[in-house]
């Protein structure tokens, strides 16, 4: 899910499933990612990149997969939160270890 509005980042149960959600203080952006049972018990790590974006890795028996969730600026705002956006998504892309799986998901 994209433009969450969660304030902060935080993990929450709701019902059987796993909400991870990054935001910023001033509510405009964030994302969430829903990890229903069972797949919450896979979960190894997670952690905010920005409010606009998100990773969590988990375990499977092949290996590990990563899943980094972003919300693109939109194609109006300004050029400079474009590039520190894409900076951001790319130093992650860059630091996952070399034998994960992993799935970028941009929101739109």
């Amino acid at each position: 899910m994209s433009e969450s509005r969660l304030p902060g980042s935080g993990c929450q149960v709701v019902e059987s499933a796993l909400l991870l959600h990054s935001d910023g203080d001033q509510l405009a952006n964030g994302v969430v990612l829903i990890v229903h049972s069972p797949f919450s018990k896979a979960l190894l790590s997670w952690h905010p990149i920005s409010d606009r974006s998100l990773q969590a890795r988990f375990s499977h028996k092949q290996g590990h997969l990563t899943i980094i969730l972003a919300y693109p600026p939109r194609k109006l705002q300004v050029t400079v939160e474009k590039k520190i956006f894409y900076n951001q998504l790319s130093t992650t892309i860059q630091s996952l270890p070399p034998h994960d799986i992993w799935v970028v998901y941009l929101a739109t």
